[in-house]
């Protein structure tokens, strides 16, 4: 009975570790598209090193659009 709660015990920690990757490879994959999106509509210029602030404006609208919008899908389902 005492090794079948320890492999009982090993699984879940395994299954539990398992689910913390998933979840943060999605968190990976939403975060590079949410980099992505933003980046191709918001920065424009590059002909300077320096961001302009209509861009840092853009990028933040963006941003926070996103995580809105992800957090109203992941609500629902």
């Amino acid at each position: 009975m005492n090794s079948s709660n320890i492999d009982v015990n090993s699984l879940s920690e395994q299954i539990q570790a398992e689910v913390q990757m998933k979840q943060f490879r999605d968190f990976l994959v939403e975060y590079n598209k949410l980099s992505e999106s933003c980046f191709a509509a918001c920065v424009w210029d590059f002909t300077s090193r320096q961001v302009k602030n209509q861009e840092l404006s853009c990028v933040k609208n963006c941003a926070e659009k996103y995580t809105k919008c992800l957090s109203l899908i992941f609500r629902e389902t």
